[in-house]
This record gives structure tokens, sequence and C-alpha cells, in this order.
């Protein structure tokens, strides 16, 4: 399997989205996408733009896949796999279904 361009970020996309179906968050996802991101900066810079894609979008997702989500990049954040500089996207005055965002993503960060 060798995926290019659009490929590899559908890959990347179908990745989160299988890991935010999981009943809990179950770490082989965040192994892998790590792993992807360690092969090239491609594969990080689609992990970096489906962030701030999916914390746009995050007010559409139930609970339970908005915790995985973030454990999910909570996981390539603490082990470098993506910069930190995608958090320049997170607005610290939002409210709402972005608390929950940043009470998931926060402790999950301080265990990994």
């Amino acid at each position: 399997m060798n995926p290019t361009g659009p490929l590899e970020r559908e890959l990347c996309m179908m990745i989160i989205e299988c890991c935010s179906q999981e009943r809990t968050y179950v770490k082989f996802y965040g192994l892998m996408a790590q792993r992807f991101c360690m092969l090239g900066t491609h594969w990080q810079g689609h992990f970096t733009q489906l962030f701030s894609e999916q914390y746009e979008n995050i007010h559409l997702l139930e609970t339970n896949r908005i915790r995985n989500v973030t454990k999910f990049f909570a996981h390539l954040l603490s082990g470098d796999a993506i910069p930190w500089t995608v958090l320049e996207c997170i607005k610290l005055n939002e409210v709402s279904f972005f608390i929950l965002f940043y009470f998931i993503f926060f402790p999950q960060k301080n265990r990994n």
C-alpha cells in the first residue's frame, strides 16, 4: 500500500474516524498515527490540519467521540508527533462544547 496525495489525507481521516467510534479510547490508533508522522512531514501536516478541522467541528460530535478524538490528539502531542503550534486554533474565550475539549485534553496530556 502506497497512498499518495488525497489518499494520504483520507487515510488520516479514517484513522481519526475509527478512533472516535470506539467505546473507549484505544491507544492503537494514536500509536499508528504517531508512526505515520514519524515517516514523513507530509503525514504530520495532514494530522496537523485535521486537528484544527476536528476542533472547529467538535460541536457536531457526541460526548464519547469528543473524548476519543481529544485523547487521540493528546497522544500525538505528548509524543511530539505533531507540533504544539496546532493549539493556535484554540480560543480561550470560547465556551459551551469546547469546555469539554479542555477538560478532557489537558488532564490527558498530563497523564502521558
